[in-house]
């Protein structure tokens, strides 16, 4: 298995090459619009977990309204609050049970619920899938 590229030894999190300002939803909005013209057919949403920015779902969805196939990598514990309209964005979800000790402790991995939590994320994402919401 290939180690994270966010949060593996050599990974860019852990090199400290993080950038010195705060992206904004307007900023990855230009950015998206300026790679127009190199046709991108894919964006992977990640990182921690990508589900606990304020940017994630107004982002999947400007991705997703441009016709770009979104697909999101999370460790599912977030996905049962999600609306099944918010769902939709996505076109793929990779559900990764392991993350960066800062998101850990945000989500509570290592408790008694964090699995109950992914495996609930998970069916409300096949849920909304099999009525065609998502």
């Amino acid at each position: 298995m290939a180690p994270c590229p966010m949060w593996g030894d050599r990974g860019f999190c852990r090199s400290r090459r993080l950038p010195k300002e705060a992206l904004t939803l307007e900023r990855l909005a230009a950015f998206i619009d300026g790679a127009g013209p190199f046709r991108p057919r894919t964006v992977t949403l990640s990182g921690g977990e990508p589900l606990l920015s304020p940017l994630c779902m107004p982002l999947a969805g400007r991705l997703a309204a441009k016709g770009l196939r979104v697909m999101l990598t999370t460790n599912a514990t977030l996905l049962r609050e999600l609306a099944p309209d918010d769902l939709a964005a996505f076109d793929q979800v990779n559900v990764s049970l392991d993350g960066p000790p800062l998101v850990l402790e945000k989500i509570g991995r290592g408790g008694e619920e964090t699995f109950s939590r992914a495996v609930e994320g998970i069916h409300r994402v096949l849920a909304a899938r099999r009525a065609g919401r998502a």
